[in-house]
């Protein structure tokens, strides 16, 4: 779930971070709920090498280090 994702990223964040959705961004043809399996990609040999949190972390990393974007 992306909000799932979105929830990991601000609890890795140094301070408080308001989310708030916006619904005029909501499209009401959306499908609320897609579900994936990695099933056939683990049959290929496919594994994750680098946690999500990490992967998280790193963003966050990333973007400190920018200028006043």
């Amino acid at each position: 779930r992306l909000g799932a994702v979105l929830d990991r990223l601000v609890a890795l964040a140094c301070r408080p971070i308001p989310v708030r959705p916006d619904p005029a961004r909501i499209r009401p043809m959306d499908n609320p709920r897609r579900i994936g399996c990695p099933d056939r990609l683990r049959a290929l040999g496919w594994a994750p090498a680098t946690p999500l949190d990490r992967t998280l972390a790193e963003i966050l990393d990333y973007w400190r280090e920018q200028p006043d974007v």
